[in-house]
């Protein structure tokens, strides 16, 4: 007597198993792009401001909050505002009642001509209300 060969579930059903490669092919051709896209927004937040901000402001609305605070208040202490600009965002650091943001580096036209640039360090509450801001002097490098 000769026995029947057991089918697979793929060989019982070969239309079906046709289908769920096409199916698996279809989703794994997006996957480079992906990977890809994953990159080039990591490379974009740390290359431009927009990004970071936009990516901080959906992640940590509240630390985008203290964040935008502080720069809108450093470039306000900047002799003329209308000719100063953000050099370095500083660092951004939690603290028991709100946030402390350290170092932002404002570049300000010079009266002699080219940039004179200081310092800002400044407090916020926890709601990104500002508590203090204080300008410091940068020493010429």
């Amino acid at each position: 007597m000769r026995r029947r060969p057991v089918l697979g579930a793929d060989a019982a059903h070969p239309e079906a198993a046709t289908a769920a490669r096409r199916e698996r092919r279809k989703r794994n051709r997006f996957i480079p792009f992906l990977i890809l896209a994953a990159f080039a927004l990591f490379i974009a937040s740390q290359e431009v401001p927009m990004v970071r901000d936009t990516i901080q402001r959906i992640v940590a609305p509240d630390r985008w909050a203290a964040a935008r605070t502080c720069r809108r208040e450093a470039l306000a202490k900047a002799g003329n505002p209308d000719f100063a600009r953000i050099v370095d965002p500083g660092e951004l650091h939690p603290t028991r009642n709100g946030f402390f943001v350290e170092g932002i580096r404002v570049g300000e036209m010079a009266e002699q001509g080219g940039e004179a640039q200081f310092v800002v360090d400044c407090y916020t509450d926890a709601a990104g209300a500002l508590v203090r801001a204080t300008r410091l002097a940068v020493p010429v490098e």
